[in-house]
């Protein structure tokens, strides 16, 4: 299974999210505003290019800095108290908001105890998506060694490689397991992972 806007709702926590932290920072200006700014920048620019150095919460913590108004920081000791506020209350809100719901663990389990072997494919970073699996309970559901995070390697989703891993994680390491139930019909539109 895909994670992000399959197994559990990404895109709702993650607007729910950013709206409550926009709202803890914003000051004088409108929360809906604020969140708006940071949403588009973060579909811009999920991640620090490379190589800048920046980890993922620095390179956020700047996008919270220009949405709310100020210059782009060099991460989260040059960025604002309110940016900082904002990057703390955004991401603890969307992991601990994070979770599968109840029919869809109680989906996953029926089809594992009729034989098929079930798993978690997710293109990402790997700092961001482990903490969103484990938020889930991802390994709990799955199985640790079948939660394949596509950013621990070389290539991530639609690349035939990933797959690979995949089905070699579900003991078919011939591929002849069929992969994936996913967000995306037909070839995946790109490879540019999830925020």
């Amino acid at each position: 299974f895909d994670l992000d806007d399959t197994l559990v709702p990404t895109s709702k926590i993650d607007r729910a999210a950013i709206l409550h932290a926009a709202a803890l920072a914003s000051g004088d200006e409108l929360p809906a505003v604020v969140a708006a700014r940071f949403s588009e920048l973060l579909k811009a620019e999920p991640f620090p290019p490379e190589p800048s150095g920046l980890d993922v919460p620095a390179w956020r913590t700047g996008l919270w800095e220009r949405a709310l108004g100020g210059s782009s920081s060099d991460g989260r000791a040059g960025a604002s108290p309110a940016a900082r506020q904002a990057y703390e209350a955004w991401s603890s809100e969307r992991l601990s908001s994070f979770r599968f719901a109840d029919d869809v663990d109680a989906m996953v389990r029926r089809l594992q105890s009729a034989g098929y072997k079930t798993g978690v494919l997710t293109n990402g970073h790997a700092d961001v998506q482990r903490a969103k699996t484990a938020a889930c309970g991802a390994g709990s559901l799955f199985g640790e060694e079948r939660v394949i995070i596509a950013g621990e390697h070389a290539e991530q989703k639609p690349h035939a490689s990933i797959f690979r891993v995949a089905c070699a994680a579900l003991g078919e390491p011939d591929g002849s397991a069929t992969p994936v139930v996913g967000t995306s019909p037909g070839p995946h539109p790109r490879t540019r992972p999830s925020p």
